[in-house]
This record gives structure tokens, C-alpha cells and sequence, in this order.
């Protein structure tokens, strides 16, 4: 897409190989799995879990642990 046409930029910050079962809540946050509770903005990993089984369950499941690039950015 040229240049002047992109909505948006993205800065990436910082990249990672893990473990799937490797996330972290904080992780799972910036997944977009959150939900407020009186302590604020929280994750619960096993709700990333049933979000990656139905996505891509039928070829890498959780179970599986299969080894994930974990892409931090920034919008600039």
C-alpha cells in the first residue's frame, strides 16, 4: 500500500519468541482479554486460552504449546 494511503504507523518496539503458555496477564491485556474489576483492568489467562482454541485450535492448540513471535509496538 503506498505510504499516503496507511491509517495508521506502527513503531515496533520489541520482539520475542516464548512458549504460548509463556503469557502473561499483562499480555493477555494487550490481547484485548480484559475486564474490570474493583482493582482495575484485569486478564484471566485461561479466557486468552479459550480465545486462541477457537481461532487456532484445529492446527496449534494450547495444549500443544507451540512456540509464538510475541510483536510489541507503539503508534507513532
Amino acid at each position: 500500500m503506498p505510504k499516503k494511503y496507511a491509517r495508521i504507523w506502527l513503531e515496533i518496539t520489541n520482539i520475542r519468541v516464548e512458549r504460548l503458555q509463556d503469557i502473561s496477564g499483562k499480555d493477555a491485556i494487550a490481547e484485548g482479554i480484559q475486564y474490570v474489576s474493583k482493582y482495575g483492568i484485569e486478564a484471566d489467562v485461561s479466557d486468552f486460552q479459550d480465545l486462541w482454541d477457537s481461532i487456532n485450535g484445529k492446527k496449534h492448540s494450547w495444549v500443544e504449546n507451540p512456540w509464538v513471535w510475541a510483536i510489541s509496538f507503539k503508534r507513532i
